[in-house]
């Protein structure tokens, strides 16, 4: 279910950093045991899956064995080569390993869009949105939206992602009030990486990034009134390929799950 994951996104190809509403959209794409039946109709895709609603142990060199004990509906649309978008809803048994008892309803909503600018520029870009519902007592549905973009000028990438979601006080450590109350965190994350170097089919890129939060009451008491991130990072991957015309989406769509 769900959109492309934030790792495979064209439009998150330099922001390494994990979405912080990722366990509201896109989070059971780590998972053992997955059965799909699917079908393309013209410009839509319709899919439903069984899958094991937990995401695997601590234990990552060896295989959990596989549930099928959650289940999740997907549509997708894709126009033409430059857009997708998907709208899924899932059922999860019990993802959580600090609340077994509790399942979770999960739904999502995502658009992309990709244009190449030539051989070597492009630009993409995405908007998520997920919302998961606890379905123990006292739980409401929490909400997250993700808007993010690059844009391959040359040598050059910047970045930006913009995020707005809900977390409950328990997750949050917040002793006061209702373990259940929703607080809603923002960030803004602004970047640049710059390859420094490209050969043997491999590419380096140097970078740097600020993120600035924005919360409010209780949480500004423990992390001040707008908390600021600096970062830099050196990316080593392969070579992007260099395409004159854009794949249509569908072609790559085995990495939506």
């Amino acid at each position: 279910m769900g959109p492309t994951t934030y790792r495979h996104r064209p439009s998150a190809e330099v922001l390494s950093d994990a979405v912080l509403g990722h366990h509201n959209q896109d989070a059971t794409h780590i998972t053992f045991g997955v059965a799909t039946l699917g079908a393309i109709l013209g410009d839509f895709k319709i899919d439903a899956s069984l899958f094991t609603g937990r995401e695997p142990d601590e234990r990552r060199w060896d295989f959990d064995r596989p549930r099928f004990d959650s289940y999740g509906l997907r549509l997708a649309y894709s126009p033409n080569a430059f857009v997708s978008s998907q709208i899924s809803g899932a059922h999860l048994h019990s993802p959580d390993v600090l609340r077994p008892e509790e399942d979770f309803a999960r739904f999502t909503r995502s658009l992309h869009y990709s244009l190449p600018l030539g051989i070597e520029n492009d630009f993409s870009a995405a908007l998520v949105y997920g919302g998961n519902l606890g379905l123990g007592n006292g739980h409401d549905l929490e909400h997250s939206l993700t808007a993010e973009a690059q844009s391959t000028l040359a040598r050059w990438t910047p970045y930006f992602r913009f995020e707005t979601l809900q977390r409950e006080a328990e997750e949050l450590e917040l002793e006061e009030g209702d373990p259940h109350d929703l607080h809603w965190v923002n960030a803004l994350t602004l970047g640049a990486g710059y390859r420094i170097w490209s050969a043997a089919g491999l590419e380096m890129l140097f970078g740097a990034q600020g993120v600035f939060h924005a919360t409010g009451e209780p949480l500004r008491r423990e992390y001040g009134q707008f908390p600021v991130s600096l970062g830099a990072f050196l990316l080593l991957r392969p070579a992007k390929m260099r395409m004159h015309a854009p794949r249509h989406p569908n072609a790559h769509s085995g990495a939506h799950f």
